[in-house]
């Protein structure tokens, strides 16, 4: 954490740089301290007499607002970098045969997931739940999109939009099984990182032979096997 810390300072002191803005010091464990008092010097030589003409106070909130920001991406580029993973290994999961540690870099051990296949709780047995649904194909390719991340802290909000495409194999020319839909969960903050602690996936079309071989029937609400 401690090096998260100073890699926020330092944005924040490129920031402040970009801006003209006195750049705070790196206090214990990364933490920032206001500028000096008001006879604190300014380094823009456009500058009369190298004073900031704005109170110390003024100038440190601005500080805090930008840091604050720079937080804010970063958790938001994080997220997304952890979304993109889990979308790969729904794909990757069994390239070198069945693996069960993936599901640590993208799930809390208490996770729940909902699909239309089923209902999962804890990390045990994730890796399985996913190795089954995927065995009922030849290959599968997933596609997300319209990313959106409500942060709340240490906790978030995730939605978007996903497609897969399932190709049978004894029709590797297709048809090919497809759905779409949205997906969403809660993301939370953890020592490894941020981990989705929910995740559900609703389907608002599907096309062509679904894993039993026969198309999916909508149901009014939800889609079942025909």
């Amino acid at each position: 954490m401690r090096r998260r810390g100073l890699g926020v300072v330092r944005a924040v002191a490129a920031a402040a740089a970009a801006a003209r803005l006195p750049v705070p010091a790196a206090g214990p464990g990364g933490a920032l301290r206001a500028p000096g008092g008001p006879d604190h010097r300014c380094t823009d030589r456009r500058c009369p007499g190298h004073r900031c003409t704005a109170e110390p106070g003024e100038l440190w909130a601005e500080v805090e607002a930008l840091r604050r920001r720079v937080r804010e991406l970063g958790d938001r580029m994080e997220i997304q970098a952890l979304i993109d993973r889990y979308v790969t290994l729904l794909d990757t999961q069994d390239e070198d045969g069945f693996d069960e540690s993936w599901p640590a870099t993208v799930f809390t051990d208490d996770v729940r997931l909902r699909f239309p296949i089923g209902s999962h709780r804890g990390l045990e047995g994730v890796a399985g739940f996913h190795h089954r649904a995927k065995a009922r194909f030849d290959r599968t390719l997933h596609t997300a999109s319209n990313y959106a991340v409500r942060l709340d802290g240490d906790r978030a909000r995730v939605r978007l939009h996903m497609i897969a495409t399932h190709v049978h194999g004894d029709k590797p020319a297709g048809p090919f099984f497809g759905i779409g839909g949205p997906c969403g969960g809660l993301a939370v903050r953890t020592e490894r990182g941020w981990r989705l602690a929910e995740w559900e996936y609703d389907l608002t079309w599907a096309s062509g032979p679904g894993p039993n071989g026969t198309p999916l029937v909508w149901r009014g609400t939800h889609y079942t096997p025909s």
